[in-house]
């Protein structure tokens, strides 16, 4: 059976962001780059929502830094009702039921799984007992 990590960037008062804020809370640096790099170098399938998608798949091309390209590389499953179509690289969209799909993963998948931001699905995990590991990152703000 593999692990699920929910993966959440907030800030010290709780606030995890949305299309408007800046990237890492405009607190991108060395540190967090290298863990960053860190981390998407590990084997993982990567869980997202459609929202967390559609801004990660169409960051502008100015926009795409190393870690963009590193997590194309990965294998990413978005839950999604409406989503059509998938442009990003090694990406599937999963119609299925959230929590009936992640216990299926984590018990068939050869590598963990990881969610990135996509509040709704993490919040969804953690209420039906699937999250393992819950690393939240804080920022100040």
């Amino acid at each position: 059976m593999q692990t699920l990590t929910v993966d959440m960037f907030v800030s010290v008062d709780g606030w995890a962001g949305g299309a408007t804020s800046p990237g890492y809370f405009g607190y991108f640096g060395p540190e967090l780059e290298e863990w960053i790099t860190t981390e998407l170098a590990l084997p993982q399938l990567v869980i997202l929502g459609r929202r967390t998608y559609e801004a990660l798949a169409g960051l502008p091309q100015q926009a795409r830094d190393a870690s963009w390209h590193w997590t194309t590389e990965l294998t990413k499953v978005v839950f999604s009702a409406t989503l059509k179509t998938v442009s990003w690289p090694n990406t599937r969209i999963c119609r299925d039921d959230l929590i009936t799909e992640v216990s299926r993963l984590k018990g068939e998948s050869d590598v963990p799984l990881r969610t990135m931001g996509s509040l709704s699905v993490a919040r969804q995990l953690l209420s039906a007992g699937l999250v393992d590991r819950l690393r939240l990152m804080t920022f100040p703000l």
